[in-house]
């Protein structure tokens, strides 16, 4: 990784998995004038800073009251427990005695809040029914909500008094699909999964000896299809006499849920799609809304909706709108949509920037990497900048000289140069560009110097940048005229060859006579500009010059060089005469000393040219013409003067 990555971790999250569960009320028979208790159990919760309250809401109002501790009504503090997993358990408890003037038909409602929800929840008793206590057998009406949300469980409770132990109950539910399920109180299962549940809450003695308060209820996931518009049916049956309830469904809604996230397209020429997809509501009776803008100067947006009905009878929704992308260059530009449905107790909302996590335009980086650097030759730094929308990315370059730690910018000047960015088009839409710095690197100012390229995008937090490694800047060595030859006392010839302004320091350096290998010594010179320079030389015996088919080879291999160089020293070659100036050592007779015609000398003298001192040793033959043997074998000593 080239820069840190971040998350943010919050008890908000969607997938926080220590959200209290809460369960709904059980209703049970409640009779004037005797002490009732209603219970919430909310389970599952962590950290354990839950809180509950609650409400009552009168018959035929929609005013609410909360209920507090005092004399009517008791609300014990709530008491988390801690579980085996480590999560917290508690029932929010509510006390009092009801009477049938002041508590019929009012309804309860258990509000619970915790840092993960992000809004409180509501658990509700439905209209209650307060019976008279007569004394003898009495069955309440069904209780439960009158208003159902698909998917979400409801219970259904109903009370008997002063019934015999052994009574039989049964409930019986008749689907819209005609199916009809006679659930006594045992589990029914049905295609795997308990569809409905019915089961004894409790068994209350009486004053009377042989009778009972009996409370059963019914547990089921109520869906459009199957239970819109349907009686369910208590049965009970005391002492051979069967009394019959009836609960008629008023209405149940399902809650729009996301089909999945909101959905970004890019769009010729440069406009952003937003796609709103809502699924298994109803009512059908949807409202959405869209704005965009900056800070809170949000105006409305023009959308299409297509709204269709399933086979569930349910609706799905899809809501689009398009905005330029240009707006998105500002990073404060937001696009905002809501949708409030009859489930909702407020409406749903999401918001989308350019800064979202889920924004799929940000910039992505790649090197293009570069074979060698060498000083003095023109070289480009470059990455290649992909993937991004909109169009506005600014790149900045910065350097930190070797053994510094420092960063400082790096701007476009004599020294470096750094182009315009180009931006092209996609297909997918998106741009890309390549940034670069071009510069010709010195061995002094840039070996060992790191770069950073450093790239700004609305989208992005902050910077992405990517950083070069230390760069090795090398100099190619550069020869310094030819080899030069060199006479001496001892008859060996020495040879020096100059390598100049090279880096770094380790060069190979060989000298070869014929087949055989000379040794050889190096010394080295350091340049201001941090750079080499070496002489190389090795001495070369006076029987080597007597073969004139041989050669003298020098080679050198450098890390800034693909390939070793050769430089060879050759008596055969016209241009490598003694008396070529500083360049090598060899016998010569001048021109005009011979006859060509004649094949002979025609002087009596041979010069043996030194080209260090050019001073001209004179030595003189026999008056008869020498053979080349006797050229050969001359003594090439030189005296000094």
């Amino acid at each position: 990784m080239d820069s840190w990555e971040s998350r943010q971790i919050s008890v908000r999250d969607k997938d926080y998995p220590w959200r209290p569960e809460i369960q709904n009320i059980p209703v049970p028979g409640i009779i004037s004038n005797r002490p009732a208790r209603l219970e919430c159990k909310i389970s599952k919760f962590f950290p354990d800073n839950v809180t509950a309250k609650w409400l009552r809401k009168e018959k035929d109002s929609e005013e609410l009251f909360p209920l507090n501790h005092g004399e009517k009504y008791k609300v014990p503090v709530l008491k988390p427990e801690k579980q085996s997993e480590n999560t917290f358990t508690c029932t929010a408890s509510l006390n009092f005695t009801p009477s049938l003037e002041t508590d019929q038909g009012a309804e309860f409602i258990c509000v619970v809040e915790h840092p993960s929800l992000g809004s409180a929840v509501e658990k509700k008793t439905g209209a209650v029914q307060v019976t008279e206590d007569q004394q003898k057998f009495i069955v309440n009406n069904i209780q439960g909500p009158q208003e159902w949300v698909d998917g979400e469980e409801v219970i259904l409770y109903c009370s008997a008094f002063y019934c015999a132990k052994d009574v039989r109950v049964t409930w019986t539910i008749n689907e819209k699909n005609r199916q009809v399920y006679e659930i006594p109180e045992t589990v029914t299962q049905q295609s795997g999964q308990w569809d409905y549940v019915a089961s004894r809450e409790s068994t209350e003695g009486t004053e009377k000896e042989d009778k009972f308060h009996v409370t059963s209820s019914l547990k089921l996931t109520p869906s459009v299809q199957k239970h819109l518009g349907v009686t369910i049916k208590y049965n009970i049956v005391c002492e051979g006499k069967p009394t019959e309830k009836q609960f008629k469904v008023q209405s149940i809604h399902a809650k729009p849920t996301l089909a999945e996230p909101v959905k970004r397209t890019l769009c010729d020429p440069g406009d952003v799609k937003y796609s709103l997809n809502l699924k298994n509501f109803y009512p059908k009776d949807l409202g959405i809304t869209w704005t965009c803008g900056t800070g809170q100067t949000q105006k409305p947006v023009t959308s299409n909706e297509q709204v269709q009905k399933n086979p569930l009878h349910t609706f799905n929704a899809l809501s689009e709108v398009t905005v330029p992308g240009s707006h998105f260059k500002d990073p404060n530009f937001k696009v905002c949509v809501s949708w409030d449905h009859k489930t909702l107790k407020s409406p749903e909302s999401r918001e989308f920037s350019a800064k979202d996590p889920e924004f799929t335009w940000r910039p992505e980086m790649q090197e293009i990497p570069i074979s060698q650097v060498l000083s003095g030759k023109e070289v480009t730094l470059q990455y290649k900048v992909s993937k991004y929308f909109p169009d506005t990315v600014t790149v900045k370059w910065l350097k930190k000289e070797k053994e510094s730690q420092e960063f400082t910018p790096v701007n476009s000047d004599t020294k470096y140069k750094i182009p315009d960015l180009q931006h092209v088009k996609q297909q997918d839409h998106t741009y890309s560009c390549t940034a670069r710095l071009v510069l010709s690197p010195s061995v002094k100012s840039e070996d060992g110097a790191e770069f950073i390229c450093r790239v700004e995008h609305p989208s992005l937090e902050g910077a992405i940048e990517k950083r070069t490694e230390p760069l090795q800047v090398m100099a190619k060595p550069e020869i310094s005229g030819p080899v030069k030859l060199t006479i001496c006392e001892t008859g060996e010839v020495l040879c020096v060859m100059n390598l100049r302004h090279f880096y770094p320091k380790d060069i190979d350096i060989q000298w070869i006579c014929g087949s055989n290998q000379i040794k050889s010594e190096k010394k080295y010179e350091n340049n201001p500009d941090l750079t080499f320079n070496v002489v190389s030389e090795c001495r070369v015996g006076e029987s080597f010059f007597r073969n004139q088919d041989c050669n003298i080879r020098a080679t050198w291999k450098h890390k800034s060089m693909e390939n070793q160089e050769v430089l060879e020293v050759s008596i055969k070659d016209p241009a490598n005469h003694l008396n070529v100036h500083s360049v090598k050592r060899s016998l010569t007779v001048d021109d005009d000393d011979y006859d060509r015609s004649a094949g002979s000398f025609s002087k009596k003298k041979v010069r043996a040219d030194m080209t260090v001192d050019q001073v001209d040793d004179e030595m003189e033959f026999p008056e008869e013409n020498p053979t080349d043997k006797e050229v050969n074998d001359m003594d090439l000593s030189c005296k000094d003067q």
